[in-house]
């Protein structure tokens, strides 16, 4: 059997379109941009300060199911570590998407006034650490099963 004849035949054939489809004269006009134009980039009259960093916003996500995880990212995200000495986690309210906070300070003061009825304690340690206790005087609430 040849097996080479209708190779040929298929080379020839595209080969033929090609050609067909190269010499059409359906091309659409081409876009004239004279007036549209900018310069990509251009000077300004005055200086502007441009920001390197920006600041670190402390707030509730989505994706913080639970207070020891939106802890536990606040504590990764400032470069420190979070001691949570509790036997309970908790789910955070609706009030909580309100925290826009600069510092971890001012975050921790909302998340305690949040929590304050839960007999927890949420404080801030010298090296920026997050730590969040049971409160003295609260009714034992952790129980070994």
């Amino acid at each position: 059997m040849n097996f080479t004849k209708p190779v040929h035949y298929n080379l020839l054939l595209l080969i033929f379109f090609c050609i067909t489809a190269c010499s059409t004269n359906e091309n659409p006009p081409l876009k004239d941009f004279s007036n549209t134009w900018e310069p990509a980039n251009s000077f300004s009259e005055t200086i502007t300060p441009i920001p390197l960093f920006k600041k670190y916003h402390y707030r509730v996500l989505t994706i913080d199911s639970s207070l020891k995880s939106l802890l536990n990212r606040w504590a990764s995200d400032n470069g420190s570590r979070l001691t949570y000495g509790h036997c309970y986690d908790y789910t955070i309210p609706s009030q909580a998407l309100s925290i826009d906070a600069l510092t971890l300070e001012e975050a921790l003061v909302s998340v305690n006034t949040i929590y304050q009825n839960s007999g927890i304690t949420i404080t801030q340690d010298q090296h920026n650490g997050i730590i969040v206790q049971e409160k003295p005087n609260h009714l034992k609430t952790c129980e070994k099963i």
